[in-house]
């Protein structure tokens, strides 16, 4: 078991402080970050991968994503999670691939959304996320944290799997509670919302 896995469960678990994070653009920021007194790295689609890459980690391989964040994990001595945006809109086996190679490379964590991925012509090439992207069911999702959750079971309990929801906006309330608490049934260890922007955003949650 990771003993950094661990750390990042023990963050999001305590009460009464708030987590807060700012995605790592390059190792070298990661370290910066660390110095500066954050708790834990984040490896964002946008920040880190567009600006290493110059295209979101959406349109990168899983292989190519881990071969990235080991320099990460190298660099620093706080957990470091990742975006696992490339399995949006994919099946579970992509997750377990998933969740298999950033354990494998020291990863403490994962974010999964419940979006598709967009797959029209010259999607590939771009270099920021495209927003507004539509969602998977809530059994397409539950299918996929089960496969995430299962995988970590079995090679690193502590590892964290979190999950953005982009169900809120034009979605009853309830609604998004009972997708929320699917999720968690179907092993998500921590959950919250994706998108969030303004006042309007928080009042409508």
């Amino acid at each position: 078991m990771s003993e950094k896995a661990k750390q990042a469960r023990e963050i999001f678990y305590r009460k009464g402080n708030p987590v807060m994070h700012v995605s790592a653009p390059t190792p070298y920021g990661a370290l910066m970050l660390e110095r500066a007194g954050f708790e834990y790295i984040f490896l964002g689609g946008d920040v880190t991968f567009a600006t290493m890459l110059g295209k979101p980690g959406t349109y990168l391989s899983v292989t190519e994503k881990t071969f990235i964040a080991k320099y990460f994990v190298r660099a620093v001595s706080l957990p470091v999670l990742m975006d696992c945006d490339e399995v949006c809109g994919r099946g579970p086996a992509i997750v377990e691939q998933a969740v298999e190679e950033y354990i494998g490379v020291g990863l403490a964590g994962m974010d999964m959304d419940d979006r598709t991925l967009l797959e029209d012509r010259g999607a590939a090439n771009i270099i920021h996320e495209r927003s507004g992207r539509p969602l998977i069911t809530t059994d397409e999702m539950v299918d996929k944290i089960g496969a995430a959750a299962e995988v970590k079971k079995s090679l690193d309990p502590d590892f964290v799997i979190r999950i953005r929801c982009y169900d809120f906006r034009d979605t009853p309330l309830e609604q998004t509670i009972v997708r929320l608490q699917a999720y968690e049934a179907a092993g998500a260890d921590v959950l919250y919302l994706g998108g969030v922007k303004n006042q309007e955003d928080i009042r409508s949650c």
